[in-house]
């Protein structure tokens, strides 16, 4: 009987050493998005902003009062816009976990781009915007009236 325990003992403690996690990694970074305005009725667009949200309520908060960027950590600018694609840094997240016998991870990015436009006349527009899955796909077309 002491034989068994002792057997059982070792393969159930080498078992939870292959099964318990035993590294993690973290990869945080700003990934970039090419985000592509461009004017329907080819009216002037003098200057362009974007920031990026994780939430859509915050999104659309943003959306519903025009409000430019608060810095430009997780935002472009282009004053004056001149029509070429800005570059945008999105925040991502990737964690990993793994053991001897297994590994799992979770990628995490902000979801949501609020582009605001400002035309030659001084009136702004803006838009909402889904942020594709950046290991995808890193461009997107926003298109104005």
């Amino acid at each position: 009987m002491g034989k068994r325990l002792i057997i059982a003992t070792v393969f159930l403690a080498g078992l939870v050493i292959c099964l318990i996690p035993i590294q993690t990694v973290w990869d945080d970074g700003l990934w970039p998005l090419s985000v592509t305005v461009v004017s329907a009725s080819n009216s002037p667009i003098t200057s362009v902003s974007c920031e990026a949200f994780l939430s859509e309520e915050s999104a659309r908060y943003c959306l519903e009062h025009l409000a430019p960027p608060d810095s430009r950590i997780h935002a472009s600018v282009a004053d004056p816009f001149r029509g070429e694609p800005l570059a945008m840094p999105v925040p991502t997240s990737l964690k990993t976990r793994s053991s001897l016998l297994w590994s799992s991870g979770r990628y995490n990015q902000k979801g949501w781009l609020v582009v605001i436009a400002q035309y030659q006349d001084g009136r702004q527009e803006g838009r909402l915007a889904t942020i594709p899955d950046l290991r995808e796909n890193r461009s997107l077309r926003v298109e104005f009236p």
